[in-house]
C-alpha cells in the first residue's frame, strides 16, 4: 500500500473542529472473538479490502494486564486496553472466545478524503475515503475505522 495517497493528518483535533462534519452517535452491533494477548505480540490490522490500516502491539497496563486482541466480524484484528475491553464487552455464555458488545455508544464522523495520522498507541493509521474517525470528548482517543467495516459492525443510535 502506497501512503502518497493518502494526506497526512498532524493536527486530528483541529482537523475534526475545522471540518465540515456531522458527528453522530454509533453503538456496535454483533458479536466478536477476543482472547488476551500475548505481551509483545504485534497485531497487523488489515481490511477486508487489503489496506494495512495500522499495527499495534500487546502492552501491560498499569495494573499488569496486557491487551486484548479482538477479531470483529469481518476478519480484522486489533488490539484493545484491557480496561476498554472489559467496559465494551461482555463474555457470551458457553463461548471460549465469544463477546458481545456492552451498552457503549462511540462518536464518529465520515470523512471524504483518504488520510493517516498517528494513532493513540504511536503507530501511523490511513483511513480511505468513505471511512469513519472515532473520537471521544477530549480528543485524545482518536482513532478510524474503515466504511465497509464500520458499516458491518456499528449501527446509528
Amino acid at each position: 500500500m502506497e501512503n502518497a495517497k493518502f494526506r497526512m493528518i498532524e493536527n486530528m483535533k483541529g482537523y475534526l473542529l475545522g471540518g465540515d462534519f456531522e458527528a453522530r452517535r454509533y453503538q456496535k452491533k454483533g458479536e466478536i472473538r477476543a482472547r488476551q494477548g500475548v505481551v509483545g505480540e504485534e497485531i497487523v490490522t488489515v481490511m477486508s479490502n487489503g489496506l494495512e490500516e495500522t499495527k499495534n502491539t500487546v502492552v501491560c497496563d498499569e495494573n499488569g494486564n496486557p491487551g486484548w486482541v479482538v477479531t470483529n466480524p469481518t476478519g480484522e484484528q486489533y488490539i484493545v486496553k484491557d480496561e476498554v475491553f472489559r467496559k465494551k464487552y461482555e463474555k457470551i455464555e458457553g463461548t471460549q472466545d465469544g463477546y458481545r458488545p456492552a451498552w457503549y455508544p462511540i462518536t464518529a464522523v465520515q470523512i471524504d478524503e483518504s488520510i493517516s495520522f498517528v494513532a493513540p498507541w504511536g503507530e501511523i493509521m490511513n483511513i480511505a475515503a468513505g471511512g469513519y474517525i472515532v473520537f471521544d470528548e477530549t480528543y485524545d482517543d482518536v482513532y478510524g475505522i474503515q466504511q465497509a467495516e464500520f458499516n458491518e459492525t456499528y449501527n446509528l443510535v
